[in-house]
């Protein structure tokens, strides 16, 4: 689908029933749960060398001043440039961290919830592709995405709390949206993720509430060690959302053709 028909589609603004999405993704959570849990130890696995960046300009002071032993002299002299040149350097690497850890996510969301889709049709073409979207094509796509919605929740925190967390809810479907829309441009994903999500604000926080409740709660009975099991719950109402409201149109690409092996 284009952008102009996504807009048509949100725009209709479907009723939704809340218990009906509800026990829908129950049921997709049955057949999906493995491979949530796949995707999570995946995400956590990826972001470790991530944050270990983020240690560098550390590094870069402490090492100096160490072979420099114990001479207070010393380490007055340099340590206040190489604080200030350590700083810089922190701050410059933890964006770029972020944005990194933004783009992980989003990147194993979008897989997770295209391998939802093959579960939920039982399509015969399913292949837990969890690294799909890790290709050159889409990754300039995913940092600009990234920077994007990073800018936007600042602006919200700055602006106030309030808009920061009204902002999280349509941000929530930019992995979906992302996902069965890929051709579609970084500025047109961000904007249908926002207007999908405002349409839809009220049911989506309602279910993304009661369904981290459940997944949680759950969790802490299978001995706290469930609640990375049932973590991906929480991420199975938004996409009933999407298809209930959008649907899953016609890509191009290589994408449709994965839609039309799964229809032979």
């Amino acid at each position: 689908m284009n952008v102009t028909e996504l807009e048509q589609k949100i725009n209709e603004n479907k009723p939704l029933d809340f218990g009906d999405v509800f026990s829908k993704s129950i049921e997709l959570f049955k057949k999906a749960w493995l491979q949530g849990l796949i995707v999570y130890i995946l995400s956590a696995v990826l972001m470790v060398p991530i944050m270990f960046v983020i240690y560098i300009p550390m590094m870069m002071v402490m090492i100096p001043l160490g072979l420099m032993g114990e001479s207070v002299e010393s380490i007055e002299e340099l340590g206040i440039g190489l604080g200030i040149v350590a700083g810089v350097g922190m701050f410059v690497l933890y964006v770029i961290a972020i944005v990194l850890m933004f783009s992980v996510q989003l990147i194993m969301r979008a897989a997770f919830y295209k391998i939802c889709r093959d579960k939920d049709a039982n399509s015969n073409a399913s292949s837990d592709e969890y690294f799909f979207y890790f290709k050159k094509k889409y990754l300039k796509k995913i940092i600009i995405l990234s920077f994007i919605s990073i800018g936007a929740i600042v602006l919200g925190m700055i602006c106030f709390v309030i808009p920061a967390l009204i902002l999280m809810v349509p941000l929530s479907y930019l992995p979906i949206v992302f996902a069965f829309n890929p051709d579609l441009s970084a500025k047109e994903i961000f904007k249908t993720s926002i207007k999908l999500g405002m349409k839809k604000w009220w049911i989506t926080i309602f279910l993304l509430i009661v369904a981290s409740f459940l997944a949680t709660f759950v969790g802490l009975l299978a001995c706290f060690v469930g609640v990375y099991v049932t973590a991906s719950f929480v991420y199975l109402p938004t996409y009933f959302v999407y298809k209930d409201t959008v649907g899953f149109g016609k890509g191009s690409g290589e994408f449709q053709e994965i839609e039309q092996i799964g229809e032979e």
